[in-house]
């Protein structure tokens, strides 16, 4: 669902206020220890760089081995993300970072602080959820649904590591932000 409202400016921009106020509400309503004010520039960068190398490798080894049925799957996301432009890249972004909000802001730290759940079992069921959140609309989808699923891990592994929701938040806006810039790009490049 989260993939299905990035290709839309007003429901990118609404998306993010209602994630955000209403994470921002609970965090404080159940005095979760979140840091909202530090920010690791080491790890967003390690966290960025973690996630783009993952989507190359993976991309790669599945363009690679993954047969007709991977390509055919990845054209259709591709295709299915041509109505993006630059403002709905950027609010694309601005959502992205909300999601960590609500997903390692208040999920995260409601199951470690308040459920005292251990931070691994934390780690993949709040992955497990942001996957499932990301499943599109589309039968052809359910694979990304699953990559969600591991970059929900690497971006709860940066959380976790920084102990900074400002930083794992930046990291998945520049996450996204550069994901779909390549998107626009292989748009542009189907096109001419």
């Amino acid at each position: 669902m989260l993939f299905a409202l990035k290709t839309r400016l007003s429901a990118c921009i609404l998306a993010a206020a209602i994630l955000a106020g209403t994470s921002l509400v609970g965090i404080q309503a159940l005095a979760l220890p979140v840091d909202l004010g530090r920010i690791s520039w080491a790890w967003v960068l390690a966290g960025a760089g973690a996630m783009l190398s993952s989507d190359a490798a993976l991309h790669f080894f599945l363009w690679k081995f993954g047969g007709p049925e991977y390509r055919s799957r990845f054209k259709s996301l591709v295709e299915y993300f041509q109505k993006q432009g630059f403002g709905e890249i950027a609010a694309g972004s601005v959502l992205a970072a909300s999601e960590e909000l609500f997903f390692r802001g208040f999920l995260l730290a409601f199951l470690v602080g308040v459920l005292g759940a251990s931070g691994p079992l934390s780690l993949t069921l709040t992955a497990g959820a942001f996957g499932l959140a990301h499943l599109l609309p589309k039968p052809w989808a359910w694979t990304f649904a699953v990559w969600a699923a591991w970059e929900g891990i690497l971006l709860g592994v940066v959380y976790l590591a920084s102990g900074s929701l400002i930083t794992v938040a930046l990291t998945h806006a520049i996450h996204d932000a550069a994901g779909f810039v390549v998107f626009l790009r292989l748009k542009a490049k189907t096109r001419g």
